[in-house]
């Protein structure tokens, strides 16, 4: 994801500047590179990737932007039933307000639930589960919304323009 983010920012060009972090939390190199920047997003496909970068976040108060998606098989569906559940989400996490954990996205069953499972790993952990379809580019534009939100305020409300600097860092940790 990284190389392949830098890879666009380069080619689409706009005088932008990116730094490729390759290192997962909690390594301190990936610690440092998220703490230096404005938002973070959230791209993981874990809940316990998710409850990290919310810590991450409430640590340092840095406003998180989290997003997700799934589609899944119904098992033994009947005619007229529908065959596969989608499911995404868009949650903002400013520093000081609800977060995934107050509003039951994320719970202690749910992580030990999911650190029970067959492996942690993406490829592995999700081979019925296809999440890499138009519905992520829903959600992807909803996030990117969020984030603007979030720096410019748009709608009245975001950071301050000389508060900010960005940064891109990967912050997978084999998920």
């Amino acid at each position: 994801k990284v190389d392949i983010f830098h890879r666009l920012a380069r080619k689409i060009g706009l005088n932008g500047r990116v730094h490729p972090v390759r290192a997962a939390l909690p390594d301190t190199v990936a610690v440092e590179a998220l703490r230096q920047c404005d938002v973070i997003v959230g791209c993981v496909d874990t809940l316990f990737a998710r409850s990290d970068l919310q810590e991450l976040a409430s640590r340092y108060l840095i406003p998180y932007v989290d997003i997700g998606a799934a589609i899944r098989v119904v098992p033994n569906a009947s005619a007229g039933d529908p065959r596969v559940l989608v499911a995404g989400n868009v949650f903002t996490f400013i520093p000081g307000s609800f977060c995934l954990w107050c509003i039951g996205f994320l719970s202690s069953e749910k992580i030990e639930a999911e650190q029970n499972g067959p492996t942690r790993g993406y490829f592995e952990k999700n081979t019925q589960e296809a999440q890499v379809v138009s519905f992520n580019g829903v959600l992807a534009s909803q996030a990117v919304t969020e984030v603007l939100q979030l720096l410019v305020g748009f709608s009245g409300v975001g950071l301050r323009r000389s508060d900010l600097s960005l940064g891109c860092a990967s912050t997978l940790r084999g998920y």
